[in-house]
């Protein structure tokens, strides 16, 4: 298999625009320009190589004419498991890069979700005190109406539900000088010096105004800072509670 391909350089004279690769009794015509020819046999124990006239043709045409002829022992079936390896490798680059950038945006929005959830967790937590510290003004103002002995009202800020946190071990209200509502909120890792306690007694029409049985309205507002940061707005949170005096 030797010499198996010759060129016919008559094929090439005169600016003729066809070139002409001639085997025993097959040829190979390949329009002129840049192009890539690869010539490979059928069995690995057949080898292909140019003759002396090929050789000459591609060394003066091998810019517009690149010739691939394979080692001894690689037949066409080599290049295209080699080929098939190649697009393989390729397509596996592309798909681990496309899963890299998946991974990342859906790791970026499931923080985003995990931090945004633990806020808004905070934030109904916050609610939740502040709701809870009211009700207990209430529960304090209906007990203490006109007929006690240390009535809380009429008129307000009432020192005793209103009043500032007492410190640990004391209790508010009951003239000690602390207001239940704040008192109730010091152990809720808020700071109670930041919640604004508004009592009132809306019944004025059936004075005087703390007596039974009309209502007692206690409302806490408090400017909540979000936990995490990451320039999110403060939110002012209101809860209020209402009852009705006892005596």
């Amino acid at each position: 298999m030797h010499y198996l391909f010759g060129f016919d350089l008559r094929q090439y004279g005169h600016g003729q625009p066809k070139s002409c690769l001639r085997s025993r009794g097959a040829s190979f015509r390949v329009a002129s320009g840049r192009y890539r020819l690869h010539i490979y046999t059928a069995h690995p124990r057949n080898t292909v190589r140019p003759g002396i006239a090929a050789d000459f043709h591609m060394f003066g045409r091998w810019r517009q004419c690149h010739m691939c002829f394979p080692p001894a022992g690689f037949d066409a079936g080599d290049e295209l498991r080699m080929r098939s390896i190649v697009a393989h490798h390729r397509h596996h680059r592309r798909e681990q890069g496309q899963a890299t950038v998946e991974f990342a945006l859906t790791i970026l929005f499931v923080m985003i979700m995990i931090i945004g959830s633990l806020e808004m967790i905070v934030l109904i937590y916050t609610y939740n005190v502040l709701a809870d510290s009211a009700k207990e003004g209430v529960r304090y103002a209906v007990v203490h109406g006109s007929r006690n002995s240390t009535p809380s009202g009429p008129t307000c800020p009432c020192a005793y539900i209103d009043g500032p946190a007492a410190p640990t071990g004391s209790y508010g209200g009951y003239s000690s000088g602390y207001g239940v509502v704040k008192t109730y909120a010091r152990f809720s890792l808020h700071d109670t010096t930041s919640m604004n306690v508004t009592v009132t007694y809306p019944d004025t029409a059936n004075p005087p105004a703390n007596q039974s049985p009309n209502r007692v309205r206690v409302v806490v507002s408090y400017v909540y800072q979000p936990f995490f940061g990451l320039g999110w707005p403060s939110v002012t949170v209101d809860a209020a509670s209402e009852g009705r005096i006892a005596y």
